[in-house]
């Protein structure tokens, strides 16, 4: 059977069991603690209430009673903290069982309850279409129709006409980009995947990390909604669970391969033709081709879940019926398109995950500081990377230092009561920031620097064993400060990168120092009671901040700089087993140094301030290593494993299984009709994780499809018609019989690796055409490929535009 075919059928089939899982169990035993939360109700259930709930009055003093907490701060003040979960309650009326008010409270889950906040009746469970509504109706439908009748001529009318004239046309490409059959055969092809020049280990690595973030997302709605939340934060203190609070280093790996990717493809193509890289031409299509394949799918996906989702899907669950006190999603979601929810309201975003789309292009934005200064050698590139990893590094330290910050994001560990700020700022100024995230994207830059430099490279087989749409885009758009400098020389590039790189470690450590903030983005364990902030404040400032975020993205710069310009390069066993053993210890610490603050240990801020400077550093680098030994053929059974092929369909769907996964996790939530049951951490991985991870990926297939390879290509044919119909160049004038020079080694187009403009005679075209496999083998050359034969066009506007590299098809 082919390929595609079992692999469709796979999906299909664990899609519909993930889909009825539910109704193979009817009670599931273990609670050791009594059920805090009734939450087993239907909408059928729900409107029996309504008549009777706006008869009652309020219950306010009746639930402080009951729940008799406090806030983060130690007062009981009635104020709802920002980092808590929405939950359900089901409270009975003094001197009537049988009369309950709905109410829906904020609370945080630590060691028990505190107070409660927020208790109003449900009387909006009926909701109306809007003109919103219509118009996403509209739009999807069109979509949908476009994607069928293309599918049904590519499969039934175009094989019999592809040679007609009038398939040629700009209508006929446009309309055949929406094809949902063309685009799935795209998806599920393998053809090529393992040749030379491809990074295989990368779609494995995109696969598990997007398992790891639905992991994350999937069991911390679980703990929320479960009828026995005190049992689940048991299982966070356990060993064996560090993976699950440790799922933000899925996000770190997105942003490293993100900057791996933007270097090693871009330093191909500087010095294939230096000038035509740097042309303002390539610059303007640098940002614009970024901006256009992420956004169509991310915007369609943010106006259903406005418009559609939001309103007749998750109102019509129990569970989630609160949210339409809430509702951030009608007055922010502008805020997405725009790539700075992670900035602007950044305490009331409107999608869970879109943050990362906000601060991936932020840094792309600055990414010309690292690229730039490798256009003047290795040494400035390496030298700006490293100047710009050690500030964002500083500004990291300095950060948690001075709000008392916890060491990373996560809301049910315990906080200094120092902290200064809120949890959404945190988020803001560290979690989210491009400034510290971009610690990995250098170091992402750093690894695809030496891919690209170096093509061979010979480890000798003594090591031991080896071991993800506002932040990111952010990051994207500024990458060009990363990539011009590159242009003067990889020296002056490497420079720029640690530059940045240092400038993004000042600020999370100064960032940390400063408010007290936590180590990382947990919100379930302790925090200093320094704090000065909320937890989104904190958010915005670490979690999703591009400044924080960049110091990964800048490694994987500047390793796609290595693997693209390293030909050779030779390490000696004893460096090799080293490596290795580093790259173990490191992503080994990076995921279980928390486990005692999550247990409910507090931290110490300079710790705090360490961790969440340093972590994402470390990760980039365990997976640079990983990286460079595979690419070059030393990965064994390791690479091995990566590189299968089977991994490449679930790599492509990456990006949009991130887009829809939170709109799965929150049906498989809120369509329960009993109780959420917590017994243990299998139960919830293979009962409710697992579902939701193949769930997702099955629909990602149309969704994909549909949106994003669709627009992708209609892109291209849109470009190619505006920039004209390449030309071949003249015929070299060299006689046939002329022996062609090879360039000497002092020859200035023989520096850094650099490919020369080789113009060889008939004979030696022929034998590489029959050596590598035909015109076929020649078209696709350095891993680029147009739509019909070998294309050439002096005309360096007509040539930025029409190549289009194969690696590109990586979302991150």
């Amino acid at each position: 059977m082919p390929l595609i075919q079992w692999h469709f059928l796979l999906i299909l089939l664990l899609s519909f069991l993930a889909i009825n899982v539910n109704g193979f169990v009817d009670e599931i035993p273990g609670v050791r603690r009594e059920i805090q939360r009734v939450q087993s109700m239907t909408s059928e259930s729900m409107l029996d209430f309504i008549q009777k709930v706006n008869e009652i009055p309020s219950f306010e003093n009746v639930l402080e009673a009951i729940i008799n907490g406090q806030d983060q701060d130690g007062t009981n003040n009635n104020k709802c903290v920002a980092d808590v979960a929405l939950l359900l309650g089901a409270l009975a009326v003094p001197g009537d069982k049988n009369l309950s008010l709905i109410a829906w409270t904020s609370y945080v889950v630590q060691n028990n309850f505190t107070n409660v906040c927020n208790v109003f009746p449900i009387d909006f469970l009926n909701q109306d279409p809007d003109a919103g509504t219509w118009i996403v109706l509209t739009l999807l439908l069109t979509i949908l129709f476009l994607g069928i009748s293309a599918s049904i001529y590519d499969f039934f009318i175009y094989p019999s006409h592809k040679n007609e004239a009038y398939t040629k046309s700009l209508g006929i490409k446009a309309w055949r980009s929406f094809s949902i059959y063309t685009n799935i055969v795209g998806i599920f092809n393998t053809k090529g995947c393992n040749k030379p020049g491809n990074i295989g280990p990368l779609h494995c690595m995109r696969f598990f990390s997007m398992f790891w973030v639905i992991l994350g997302h999937s069991s911390s709605l679980f703990l929320a909604g479960s009828a026995n939340p005190a049992d689940t934060i048991d299982i966070i203190k356990d060993w064996g669970t560090q993976v699950m609070t440790s799922a933000f280093f899925a996000v770190d790996t997105f942003f490293w391969q993100s900057g791996l990717l933007l270097s090693y493809i871009w330093v191909k193509k500087f010095y294939q033709n230096k000038r035509q890289a740097t042309s303002p031409l390539a610059w303007v299509m640098f940002y614009v081709h970024r901006i256009v394949r992420l956004s169509p799918p991310y915007y369609i996906l943010i106006v259903f879940y406005t418009f559609f989702f939001n309103k007749f899907i998750i109102h019509n669950m129990p569970i989630f019926i609160h949210l339409k006190a809430v509702e951030p999603c009608a007055k922010n979601w502008w805020i997405d398109f725009i790539y700075l929810n992670n900035f602007i309201r950044y305490d009331a975003q409107c999608y869970l995950v879109s943050w990362y789309l906000s601060t991936d292009l932020q840094m792309y934005l600055f990414a010309p500081l690292i690229l730039v200064p490798f256009t003047f050698g290795p040494l400035f590139g390496i030298i700006s990377s490293i100047v710009i990893l050690a500030v964002s590094t500083a500004v990291n330290v300095y950060s948690v230092l001075y709000h008392y910050f916890p060491p990373t994001d996560f809301k049910y560990a315990p906080r200094s009561p120092k902290m200064d700020t809120s949890y959404d700022f945190y988020t803001m100024l560290i979690y989210n920031a491009p400034w510290i995230r971009c610690q990995i994207y250098i170091i992402g830059i750093l690894t695809g620097f030496l891919l690209q430099l170096k093509k061979k490279m010979t480890i000798p087989w003594c090591y031991l064993v080896s071991w993800y749409l506002s932040t990111d885009l952010q990051m994207y758009l500024f990458a060009p400060l990363i990539l011009i400098p590159f242009t003067f020389g990889p020296l002056f590039g490497i420079i720029s990168s640690i530059v940045i790189l240092a400038v993004s470690t000042a600020v999370n450590v100064y960032s940390v120092l400063y408010h007290y903030f936590p180590p990382t983005d947990f919100k379930y364990a302790p925090r200093s009671p320094k704090m000065d902030t909320t937890y989104d404040f904190y958010t915005m400032l670490i979690y999703n901040a591009p400044w924080i975020r960049c110091q990964i993205y800048i490694i994987g710069i500047l390793t796609g700089f290595l693997l693209q310009l390293k030909k050779k390069m030779t390490i000696p066993w004893y460096v090799s087993v080293v490596g290795w053993l580093l790259t173990i210890v490191i992503a080994g610490g990076c995921i279980f140094s928390l486990k005692e603050w999550i247990s409910g240990h507090p931290y110490e801020v300079g710790w705090a301030a360490a961790y969440s400077a340093l972590s994402k550093i470390g990760w980039g680098l365990a997976l640079s290593w990983l990286t460079i030994a595979c690419y070059y053929g030393y990965g064994g059974p390791i690479n091995a494993f990566m590189s299968w092929s089977f991994w490449v369909p679930l790599g492509k769907l990456t990006y949009s299984t991130y887009l829809i996964h939170i709109c799965v996790v929150i049906f498989f939530t809120g369509n329960q009709q009993q109780d959420l049951i917590f017994t243990n951490f299998l139960q919830m991985l293979f009962m409710f994780v697992v579902p939701c991870v193949v769930t997702a990926y099955f629909f990602s297939i149309f969704w994909s499809s549909m949106f994003e390879i669709s627009f992708g290509k209609l892109e291209d044919v849109l470009i190619s018609a505006l920039m004209g119909a390449p030309r071949r160049p003249p015929a070299p004038e060299a006689a046939a019989n002329e022996i062609p020079q090879s360039p000497k080694p002092g020859d200035p187009d023989m520096s850094m690796g650099q490919i020369p403009y080789d113009q060889t005679g008939a004979a030696k075209v022929a034998s590489e055409t029959n050596e590598n496999g035909g015109v076929e083998s020649l078209r696709k050359r350095n891993g680029f490929y147009t739509d019909g034969p070998p294309k050439f066009n002096t005309n360096e506007k007509v040539a930025t535009i029409r190549l289009t590299k194969l690696e590109e098809q990586a979302w991150s």
